[in-house]
């Protein structure tokens, strides 16, 4: 007795993405590209003939689903209050503006208006992972480069729930004021019961499985919620994704959080691999070819006209230069979130297959080429001193010996605190708005602007200046701050946080006299405790705590002189 067609399709879909993926590893390239060229190539062995496999599709359709429940328990509405409604808005208008642009455009060139809305709607969101990875290699992350980012993603990736609620009325030719208004009410009964009843069931229903100590009942469980929301949602005559999102909210945001993200994380990999892959089965490699010079400048044209979106925006709502530049670099990209959309658009009939292959195209060379494109607007302002829109102020220092804070966020807030409880004179320099006001609260001299313009510099008194403290994480900026005092105040003593070992290397090359490097101090704090803690003496703590110091400047001494030879 053979195994049953679809089984086997399965296997070979399973087959493809694995070493698609092991492959795309391998070349440092998103696991996606790995799952779409396995995909791709199963289709062309295949002849395209597991497309009609409608047990495979379904099960593609899950992975689309459990992506989505994903995302609902992962949303915090509590975090996206916090950040404040400017971001909120200018991450709607971002998204906006892009859509609309790209339906001029796509209308132009000859495509339909629901295509044109579908294409709109992929290219308008970013990809989160990618945006983490970039902040995180900056060292962005924790800081308010990092908060705005961050918040403009979790914006964007709520958005995908009205898109999947709205797109298909495009496809169906049923964009009306009646539907949409019976849509919108649906939805809004649907939201309303989540928030006042949704959340308690969530509680009771998670509570009711831990009880049976059971990890296999529990995961069992959470996959029919998920079925039996879906399968609600479609009974109501909305999405499918509308009704896994919504269950990912109901289970969300309490104690069980992270738990349930833990049990079916694999579950939803396992899906979405399979989703991926089965995408790779509608490729082209004939089309993908045709598609490459069309590719590479679509690629270019979004990563400018998002990027110039976002910047314009940012300066709009009032935002310096600089904080502008390092959001808007990360954020200029095309996300994961693109193949879902376009996916739904071909199943619809509304975006047909060269669009889709060549959306398919973007997006990955733009997971690609987004660092590069963020490394590239960086080079290009570090070059430029001058590029920038700050207005320089009117306000000159008249201190002298006194200590210079070069951003004030949580490292430089509470070096402030300590200087101003000392009765130390200081003077803060920072782009926030909000550092800036914490600041004028405390009653401290505030300088509003970029710390490493030569102007802003002299402007806090950096040529009588005893001490400059430089806490912002950007290497590039400590970098350049550190030069510009070089050159115009030597005895003034320069202290930098490092991000990376090297970077403390450099740092302490480039004249730095001290420079400390976060986890390390961290490591320390923890040794000196808990050493305490099991009952070590203090004298002994206190050896061991600078023996091991010791050993880092030697380990780091060791590296240097390696580096020159």
């Amino acid at each position: 007795m053979g195994l049953p067609i679809s089984l086997l399709n399965i296997g070979l879909v399973l087959c493809a993405g694995f070493i698609g993926a092991l492959l795309a590893k391998s070349m440092r390239l998103p696991v996606l590209a790995g799952y779409l060229f396995g995909g791709l190539v199963v289709g062309v062995a295949t002849g395209g003939q597991l497309t009609s496999d409608d047990f495979l599709m379904g099960l593609a359709e899950f992975g689309v689903a459990m992506l989505m429940f994903s995302l609902g328990i992962e949303v915090s509405f509590a975090n996206l209050k916090s950040s404040g409604v400017v971001i909120v808005v200018a991450t709607l208008l971002q998204v906006f503006l892009t859509v609309s642009l790209t339906i001029v455009a796509a209308v132009l060139l000859g495509q339909s208006f629901p295509s044109a809305f579908f294409l709109g709607a992929a290219l308008s969101l970013s990809s989160t992972a990618v945006v983490i990875k970039i902040l995180e290699d900056n060292g962005h992350l924790g800081t308010t480069v990092g908060e705005i980012s961050i918040t403009w993603m979790l914006v964007q990736d709520m958005l995908i729930v009205p898109f999947f609620f709205f797109l298909p009325l495009l496809a169906g030719n049923t964009f009306s004021a009646g539907s949409i208004l019976i849509l919108i009410l649906k939805t809004a009964a649907i939201f309303l019961f989540v928030v006042l009843l949704g959340r308690r069931m969530g509680r009771i229903f998670l509570s009711g499985l831990d009880r049976t100590n059971s990890i296999e009942i529990i995961i069992l469980g959470l996959i029919v919620w998920v079925i039996a929301s879906v399968t609600l949602s479609v009974w109501l005559g909305l999405t499918m994704t509308l009704g896994a999102f919504l269950a990912g909210v109901m289970i969300g945001g309490n104690d069980h959080e992270t738990f349930t993200l833990a049990l079916t994380r694999p579950i939803r990999d396992l899906f979405a691999a399979i989703f991926f892959t089965s995408l790779g089965l509608f490729l082209s490699p004939q089309a993908l070819a045709s598609l490459l010079i069309p590719t590479l400048l679509g690629v270019a044209a979004i990563l400018i006209v998002k990027f110039v979106i976002s910047l314009l925006i940012l300066l709009f709502f009032g935002y310096h230069l600089r904080l502008a530049l390092d959001v808007a670099g990360p954020i200029s990209g095309v996300g994961e979130f693109a193949f879902l959309i376009m996916s739904l658009g071909l199943s619809l009939n509304t975006v047909n297959p060269d669009i889709f292959m060549f959306t398919v195209s973007v997006v990955l060379f733009s997971i690609a080429a987004t660092p590069a494109f963020t490394w590239v607007v960086r080079k290009l302002f570090s070059l430029s001193p001058r590029l920038t829109l700050a207005k320089h102020p009117l306000y000159q220092s008249t201190l002298s010996g006194h200590v210079i804070v070069c951003g004030f966020g949580r490292v430089g807030f509470w070096v402030g605190e300590a200087l101003k409880r000392q009765g130390i004179n200081f003077t803060v320099i920072d782009y926030h708005h909000q550092a800036i006001k914490l600041a004028h609260q405390m009653g401290v001299v505030s300088i509003y602007g970029d710390a490493t313009e030569p102007d802003i510099l002299l402007a806090s008194g950096i040529k009588t200046a005893r001490a400059i403290v430089v806490t912002t994480p950007d290497f590039r900026n400590q970098e350049r701050i550190i030069k510009i005092t070089q050159g115009t105040n030597k005895s003034a003593y320069l202290i930098a946080r490092a991000f990376r070992e090297s970077d403390k290397r450099q740092l302490k090359e480039l004249g730095a006299n001290s420079v400390i490097q976060p986890e390390f101090e961290a490591a320390l704090s923890i040794i000196h405790r808990i050493l305490q803690e099991i009952g070590v003496d203090r004298s002994t703590v206190a050896d061991t705590v600078k023996s091991i110091r010791a050993q880092a400047d030697t380990i780091s001494t060791d590296s240097k002189e390696q580096d020159r030879h």
